[in-house]
């Protein structure tokens, strides 16, 4: 076996399970607890599994944008106004949970 095909095989074999890991995110959720959710960054809804930064720090060091996309079962959300906001924002899984359990929290 080449060299190159070895590392092709290799890089296969690592992003490949990244890939399929993805579509694990509505089990992920549901093992939260939660209603939905997407990946990313943009303000909290409910609950964050990843990094809080605070409106201003998302702000000041993220450039301002406003999109969201699909891969598969997969969401990716980013969302960062111009302005500061005084909500904090999740890097990573933002949690979504119905009004009823919010209110139990």
């Amino acid at each position: 076996m080449t060299k190159s095909r070895r590392c092709w095989l290799v890089a296969l074999g690592l992003i490949l399970p990244c890939l399929l890991a993805t579509q694990l995110q509505p089990v992920f959720l549901r093992a939260l607890g939660a209603v939905d959710g997407t990946f990313g960054l943009r303000p909290v809804s409910h609950k964050c599994a990843g990094i809080t930064l605070t409106g201003d720090a998302a702000t000041r060091r993220f450039p301002s944008a406003d999109w969201e996309g699909t891969f598969g079962l997969f969401r990716v959300r980013y969302f960062v106004p111009r302005e500061a906001m005084d909500r904090d924002f999740c890097l990573g899984q933002d949690v979504w949970r119905c009004l009823a359990e919010r209110v139990r929290l």
